[in-house]
C-alpha cells in the first residue's frame, strides 16, 4: 500500500505487480471517496483520464500526487557498459525480456518505423505534414545515444508546435522525457529528477533562460553532458552535479537565444492555408458525429512503448556509419556551426539505424551498421532544416516571404508594402505574415521603411540573401564517392 496526502487529498494505491494498480482517492478529514480504479499509474495518459472525473478544483492535485507516485513506481536504474554501448537507461522489468521482444515485435521488425509513426500520428488526428513529427521521435529516440538530438520547433502562435510533440508522448515511457511548461534558472540541476537519457521538453522558448547562470546550466547539459554548479547551503560549500546525455526539445514563435540556437535544429511548422485548412477539417472530423476510421493494421500504442523499452533495456545502442567520411567530405564546410550541425545529422542516421537494428547487419566487434537507405531517409526528413541550419536560417518560409516583398516592390525596389499586402501575397493573416517577416527583418534581409514606431510597417528588400544551394549530397553521389574512395584505398 501507497499512500499521499495533499492539501485536500489522499490517494491510495495497491501494488499488485501488473500494469494497471488499483487506485482511491478520497477527500482528506472524510469519507468522501471521489475515485476508485485500475489505473496504469505510470502512464501520463492514463492518469490524465482518470483525474478527469474528479472535481475540477481538485484535478491539479490529484494529478501532482499521482505523479510523485508514478515516479516512485518507474524508479530506474543505470548501469555502465563497454565500448560504444555507454551508460543506458534501465527500467524495472514488469515482464520477462523475451516477452518484451514479443510485444514489440510489429514496430522492431516493421520496414519503417517512421512511416508507423506518421501514420499513428495522422489518426491521433495531426494533420498535414508529419516531417515535424517524425523528426521529435527521433529526437525522443536519441536520448538512448551519448548525444542527443536538440530541436526547436517553430511557427506562429495556435500553428500546433506543442501538439507536434505531445501526439507522439504515447509511444513512450514516460522516462523517456520530462515536459515542463517553465522553470526558474537552477530548477534542472536542484530537481531530483533523473536526467541521464531522458529528453526535457520545454512548451515555450521564451521560458528558456537567455543569460546568467542558468542559460550557461542549460546549454552545458544539452552539449557536454553534464551540470555542475558550486554554491553554498546553509553556510556549506556543496557542489551540485547532474549527468546527462540530455536532449531539449522546445517550441517558439520567435527567435532563440543565439548561444544555445546553435545547439539545435530549427523545424518549422507549415503555416499556408492548405494546413490550416487540414488542421480545421481534423478538428471537424474529432466532433462530427461520423465514425471513427482506425488503421487495423497499425500496431497498438502499446507495441511502440514496449520497443522503446526494449531498445533501452535488451538493444543496442552501437551504431556505426561506415560512409560518414565521405559524406564529411561531400558537405561544404564554410560554416562554422557545421562542426555541431555535422554531428547532430550523424546522430540522426544512427538513431534510424538503431529502430532498424533487428534487419541492419553488424560488424566485428557487433556494433550496428548504417545502410544508405539511413542516410536517404535521413536526408529527405531534414535536408531543409540542414539548409537552413549552415545558410543563417533562410529557410523555404524565409525565401518564399522575400519573393513575394521582391515581386510587390517592383524592379527598382523603391516602393514598399504594408504587412496586408505581403498576407495577401502569401495568403496569409496579417498576424501571419508579420511572423513570418520578423525573422527577415533581424537579419536585414528586409527592411522597415517606416521610423515612427507604433505605426504600420513599410516593408522594403534589404541585403542579399546567401546563394541558396543543396547543403546536403544525393544518396546517388554518396555512393559513388563512397565506392571510389574505397577503391582507392583497397
Amino acid at each position: 500500500m501507497l499512500i499521499r496526502e495533499g492539501e485536500h487529498l489522499s490517494v491510495e494505491l495497491h501494488p499488485n505487480g501488473r500494469a494497471k494498480v488499483p487506485i482511491t482517492i478520497w477527500r482528506r478529514g472524510t469519507e468522501d471517496t471521489l475515485a476508485v480504479d485500475a489505473v496504469d499509474v505510470v502512464s501520463a495518459n492514463a492518469r490524465a483520464r482518470f483525474v478527469e472525473q474528479l472535481p475540477e478544483d481538485l484535478r491539479v492535485e490529484a494529478a501532482q500526487l499521482l505523479t510523485q507516485i508514478a515516479i516512485e513506481v518507474m524508479r530506474h536504474r543505470v548501469s555502465t557498459e563497454a565500448g560504444e554501448e555507454s551508460v543506458r537507461e534501465h527500467q524495472p522489468p514488469a515482464i520477462s525480456p523475451e516477452e518484451l521482444r514479443r510485444l514489440a515485435a510489429s514496430v522492431l521488425e516493421a520496414p519503417s518505423v517512421l512511416d508507423l509513426v506518421g501514420r499513428y500520428a495522422r489518426q491521433a488526428g495531426y494533420a498535414g505534414d508529419g516531417t515535424p513529427v517524425q523528426l521529435v521521435y527521433l529526437g525522443l529516440t536519441s536520448r538512448l545515444l551519448e548525444r542527443p538530438i536538440n530541436l526547436a520547433i517553430t511557427g506562429p502562435s495556435s500553428g500546433g508546435k506543442n501538439y507536434t510533440s505531445r501526439v507522439v508522448f504515447p509511444l513512450f515511457p514516460d522516462t523517456a522525457y520530462r515536459e515542463l511548461s517553465g522553470m526558474s534558472p537552477l530548477a534542472l540541476v536542484y530537481s531530483e529528477e533523473p536526467l541521464k537519457h531522458r529528453v526535457v521538453v520545454v512548451s515555450e522558448a521564451s521560458a528558456l533562460h537567455t543569460d546568467g547562470v542558468g542559460a550557461s546550466l542549460l546549454r552545458g547539459l544539452v552539449w557536454d553532458n553534464a551540470l555542475r554548479y558550486e554554491t553554498v547551503i546553509d553556510g556549506e560549500h556543496v557542489v551540485l552535479e547532474k549527468d546527462g546525455p540530455t536532449g531539449l526539445i522546445t517550441t517558439t514563435t520567435g527567435e532563440i537565444d543565439k548561444e544555445l540556437a546553435t545547439r539545435l535544429w530549427e523545424v518549422p511548422i507549415a503555416d499556408d492555408v492548405e494546413q490550416t485548412r487540414k488542421v480545421l477539417r481534423a478538428i471537424g472530423r474529432a466532433v462530427d458525429g461520423s465514425p471513427t476510421v482506425r488503421d487495423e493494421s497499425l500496431p497498438p500504442v502499446e507495441a511502440f512503448v514496449a520497443a522503446q523499452q526494449w531498445l533501452a533495456t535488451e538493444g543496442s545502442v552501437a551504431v556505426v556509419v561506415p560512409y560518414a567520411t565521405t559524406l564529411s567530405d561531400l558537405i561544404t564546410p564554410d560554416e562554422v556551426r557545421l562542426r555541431r550541425d555535422f554531428t547532430q545529422l550523424l546522430t540522426m542516421i544512427r538513431v534510424h539505424a538503431l529502430l532498424h537494428q533487428c534487419g541492419r547487419e553488424r560488424d566485428v566487434a557487433g556494433r550496428i551498421v548504417a545502410t544508405f537507405d539511413d542516410y536517404a531517409v535521413i536526408r529527405e526528413l531534414v535536408e531543409p532544416v540542414f539548409r537552413g541550419s549552415v545558410s543563417s536560417g533562410v529557410t523555404a518560409q524565409v525565401r518564399e516571404t522575400i519573393a513575394a516583398v521582391k515581386r510587390l516592390v517592383g524592379d527598382n525596389g523603391e516602393k514598399t508594402i504594408t504587412v496586408t499586402e505581403l498576407a495577401r501575397a502569401l495568403g496569409l493573416t496579417p498576424s501571419g505574415a508579420w511572423h513570418r517577416a520578423r525573422k527577415p527583418l533581424r537579419k536585414r534581409w528586409l527592411v522597415n521603411a517606416e521610423p515612427r514606431k507604433g505605426h504600420p510597417a513599410r516593408l522594403g528588400v534589404g541585403e542579399a540573401l546567401p546563394e541558396e544551394r543543396e547543403a546536403l549530397p544525393t544518396v546517388e553521389a554518396l555512393i559513388e564517392r563512397d565506392a571510389l574512395m574505397r577503391e582507392a584505398t583497397s
